[in-house]
């Protein structure tokens, strides 16, 4: 069940709505209303005299509301009956029908809205598990209808619905209005749809949605105004940078008390840990408070014990959290599922960032316990391999088979398409271990515990030793992605190699080496660097791991190579993805999209299983731009580091409220290439030291 060019996503809160362009939901299409995995209403469709309309325009203005203007099919003969549909998601569902008699007769006729909840697990809608049989218990009057559940996890769920004016008739899963136009008149129904967990909400009956969407706004404005912003004179790259910004804000969810970003719409709207510290890592520099929040999140949600069933380990970093009732009941390991070997090495890697940009001991004093307890885990891990290596085994369904970013069940393969035996090590999870364990050791030191901050350098310079021995295949000039379980090298020609460029554990000659073999026709496809180079055996352009491109791995790849300044092939790669993006739909960029190379005047082909809505992807942006402008901190000495490489389509860029430390910065970057030069526009602080390298 995939997304397609004819469906519409809104997204307020912990709740998205997943309908066609019409604005309708179709339950058997795994449309919806969904609250914290829970499909709160499977049938929202409007008709006329139960005949569907047809759709001739349909805007989305922003991430929350939708405008939809329909006619009833009349063949040649011109439509007198127009229907505008506002759909606004916010504290709940709301809809304002315009109905119109434009022509020069009076009509008599019946709008019907066809209704219908299901309380589904979003794990049932996806096929994942068989579907259980539910039935709701209804109540209702004249103008409204609730629907009611008490779960398998002893959870009552709730969706109601009310109507102005009153329906002529509301029975079982229909709401029909008997309705008489004279010529040139309009009509409006307003609908509300509110949902939630425990007992139903007494709230105002079908209300106007304008307090709602200045509700909405206002604390909208509230979050963008903690970011940093980044404007340009180029207008792709400016629409590019708008589209990011709103993107990142919306895909907020609340869990625990925190604002973290959901991974994704329409599948993955909760909280999964690589996801999050990836755009932990993407955002840092403009949005720190943001990197903070999921850290303590994670934080709190850490292993504290063994249990096989969820693959909780003490010290582990979750991998996916769940909130519906499939998961509360224990049905499906997800309450929360911990099988990634990579999301505890990232939370001591973004944990590191956070420290270099804010340079707050206090929370690095706060979190302390928890980075320990994550290094111990790497350390047990590393312990059980038989080759001293971060290593995972597979897991039986619905456990994942692999345990890195790439976790299909072909993410993983030898040259000739064979699956590895377990236990696995991947390359990229031995650079995240590196940085981590390095990051960490700079804490600890800081933190006045020196003899830890010792052995945890000491750990990272064993495991880099021990890294370039067993990955090195000096035929190839490059790095094996991975080592299966006999030690044997994984040669297959992937992208993972490239994200050991930003944990800079590589020496700088085979650094380039990577960054030329990743630029490289086979693996370069134009748009940008395909998942596995297309003269392999495996190699699919629409697969999901084995040749298509997914932007979130070029933006790491691409600040790798910006990290050991390999600027040009990282101003490559920004122009690729840039252009990427114009040929999606508001510059918004899926979670991955096909392997075909790319044509003049084409745009990238679509990959039909990708989400449409993916944050790390909605932040590379940010994350390519800042390895360009060589942005390194240091904000516990003082220190920001700028050397700029601005690419040949952009002539002036600024960052402003820019904060390192206490500090806030605007920026001015002009010029090209490695003649790109910086100024301060306005500094607020204590000062701080601007520089090319410290």
């Amino acid at each position: 069940m995939v997304p397609s060019a004819k469906d519409t996503l809104l997204k307020w809160g912990n709740a998205f709505l997943y309908a066609d362009t019409d604005g309708n939901v179709a339950g058997e299409s795994g449309h919806g209303l969904y609250y914290e995995d829970t499909r709160h209403l499977s049938g929202y469709a409007i008709s006329l005299e139960g005949q569907k309309l047809k759709c001739i325009s349909t805007s989305t203005p922003n991430n929350y509301s939708l405008r939809v203007d329909l006619v009833e099919e009349r063949g040649r003969r011109d439509s007198d009956l127009y229907v505008r549909r506002d759909i606004v998601l916010a504290e709940g569902l709301f809809e304002r029908t315009e109905l119109s008699n434009l022509g020069d007769s009076k009509r008599t006729l019946s709008a019907i809205l066809a209704l219908g909840v299901d309380f589904k697990d979003i794990f049932e809608v996806r096929s994942i598990v068989p579907p259980r049989r539910r039935r709701p218990r209804t109540m209702g009057g004249d103008d409204q209808i609730t629907w009611l559940r008490r779960g398998e996890d002893k959870v009552a769920r709730w969706t109601k619905i009310s109507f102005q004016p009153v329906p002529s008739s509301l029975k079982g899963s229909r709401a029909i209005w008997n309705l008489t136009l004279g010529p040139k008149e309009t009509t409006l129904i307003r609908t509300r749809v509110d949902f939630g967990i425990g007992t139903p909400e007494e709230k105002a009956r079908a209300a106007s949605m304008d307090p709602f969407i200045e509700s909405v706004e206002e604390e909208r404005q509230e979050g963008i105004g903690l970011w940093a912003r980044m404007e340009t004179d180029n207008g792709p790259l400016s629409s590019w940078l708008s589209r990011s910004l709103n993107d990142s804000v919306d895909l907020l969810i609340a869990a625990d008390g925190y604002r973290v970003p959901a991974a994704g719409l329409p599948w993955y709207a909760t909280l999964f840990g690589r996801d999050s510290l990836v755009v932990g890592l993407e955002t840092v520099h403009l949005n720190p408070h943001l990197s903070m929040d999921i850290l303590r999140v994670l934080a709190l949600r850490q292993g504290r014990t063994f249990d096989p069933y969820r693959e909780e380990e003490t010290g582990r970093i979750l991998h996916e959290l769940r909130w519906g009732e499939l998961a509360g009941s224990g049905n499906i390991p997800h309450g929360p599922y911990y099988g990634s070997v990579d999301a505890t090495p990232l939370f001591l890697c973004l944990l590191s960032e956070v420290y270099l940009w804010t340079g707050d001991l206090g929370f690095c004093k706060e979190l302390y316990p928890s980075a320990l307890a994550a290094a111990q885990h790497i350390d047990d891990l590393m312990e059980r391999s038989p080759k001293g290596f971060l290593s995972y085994v597979s897991s039986d369904p619905p456990g994942l088979m692999h345990k890195g970013w790439k976790d299909s069940k072909f993410g993983v393969v030898h040259p000739d398409g064979s699956q590895p035996e377990p236990p696995i090590a991947l390359c990229e999870a031995q650079g995240y271990a590196y940085w981590g364990l390095k990051g960490l050791a700079t804490i600890a030191e800081a933190l006045g515990d020196d003899g830890r901050g010792r052995e945890l350098e000491t750990r990272a310079r064993e495991l880099q030793l021990r890294f370039e021995e067993a990955f090195w295949v000096p035929s190839a000039s490059g790095y094996a992605m991975a080592l299966d379980g006999s030690g044997e090298q994984i040669r297959t020609r992937t992208s993972n190699p490239g994200h050991l460029l930003m944990c800079r554990i590589l020496e700088p000659g085979r650094a380039s080496k990577v960054a030329e073999r990743l630029m490289g026709e086979d693996s370069f496809s134009g748009w940008g660097v395909r998942t596995m180079s297309d003269e392999e055996i495996p190699y699919h352009p629409l697969s999901y791991h084995n040749g298509s491109v997914w932007p979130q791995d070029n933006a790491l790849i691409a600040w790798g190579m910006s990290r050991y300044g390999l600027q040009e092939e990282a101003s490559m790669l920004f122009e690729a993805i840039l252009a990427a993006s114009r040929g999606f739909h508001r510059y918004r960029l899926p979670e991955l999209f096909a392997g075909f190379a790319r044509q003049r005047e084409h745009s990238p082909v679509p990959v039909p299983r990708a989400c449409d809505w993916q944050a790390w992807s909605a932040a590379v942006s940010f994350l390519m731009l800042r390895g360009l402008l060589g942005l390194e901190a240091g904000a516990s000495v003082g220190k920001l580091r700028v050397k700029p490489f601005l690419p040949p389509m952009v002539d002036r860029l600024e960052v402003r409220s820019l904060r390192v430390g206490n500090v806030l910065l605007d920026l001015l970057i002009e010029g090209e290439g490695a003649n790109s030069e910086f100024r301060i526009l306005k500094e607020q602080g204590p000062g701080i030291e601007l520089c090319q390298d410290f």
